[in-house]
């Protein structure tokens, strides 16, 4: 059935500027990430785990400085994690588990105030983690290079 098949996120989302929460999850979503999506000024949550996107995580996300919940879990991305996700300050989960991200992990994310959840495993990374996440409540890094 058509209803089944793969949507890409409509480009007139990142048009709803007062918008706070999007919440896509477990969905058949597919396709990139919209860069544009990094527009939304008082987005605080953006959920879209559990769906079919690829490519690499937008760093235009980056411009969201109200992001408080970040979870792209379960996709297909891919790529390294944007060191400029650091600006992020009022970050507080980061949910980057089970997708085919590579490279290292941003020193720059030990640095977020308010992070207190970090799920990065089933992915490709490699190299350390910053000591300097002795904030985090919670991590999680298995099943990777590291």
């Amino acid at each position: 059935s058509d209803v089944y098949k793969r949507q890409t996120l409509p480009s007139a989302l990142s048009t709803l500027s007062k918008l706070r929460e999007i919440d896509l999850a477990i969905n058949v979503f597919g396709g990139s990430i919209p860069a544009q999506l990094g527009n939304l000024p008082n987005l605080r949550n953006l959920i879209l785990a559990d769906n079919n996107f690829v490519g690499m995580i937008p760093s235009e996300l980056s411009n969201i400085t109200s992001l408080e919940s970040l979870n792209l879990a379960t996709n297909g991305l891919y790529g390294s994690i944007p060191a400029d996700l650091q600006k992020l300050t009022s970050l507080s989960f980061l949910l980057l588990s089970d997708n085919r991200l590579t490279g290292t992990v941003p020193i720059g994310l030990g640095t977020l105030p308010n992070l207190r959840w970090l799920s990065l495993h089933t992915n490709r990374l490699s190299g350390p983690i910053s000591v300097s996440y002795t904030h985090l409540r919670a991590h999680e890094t298995g099943r990777n290079l590291v």
